[in-house]
């Protein structure tokens, strides 16, 4: 097979071989950095699915904390605030 592709090449037998074995060198490396682009790409995706989860965590946390602060009576609502702000415990944080 080199024989034939180096006589119609009109190269000599070593130079074929060494055609032949660059091309099969440079579709490794081709294989190699695109296997790599992938597992990247795939480590990219999952990062990304990763922060949507936690983004919609917070998301839904923050609804059940507005939910409980609306479900408060007005008056514990200020009584909670006030504490905060005065340092004092109330029973609703203890």
């Amino acid at each position: 097979m080199i024989a034939a592709l180096a006589a119609s090449l009109g190269l000599s037998h070593a130079a074929a071989r060494l055609m032949l074995v660059a091309g099969l060198m440079l579709a490794l490396w081709g294989a190699v950095a695109w296997l790599r682009n992938d597992a990247a790409a795939d480590e990219r995706a999952r990062l990304a699915a990763e922060a949507a989860k936690a983004r919609i965590e917070t998301i839904e946390d923050t609804k059940r904390r507005r939910n409980d602060v609306e479900k408060l009576p007005d008056d514990t609502l200020l009584d909670n605030l006030l504490g905060r702000v005065s340092g004092a415990s109330t029973p609703a944080t203890d």
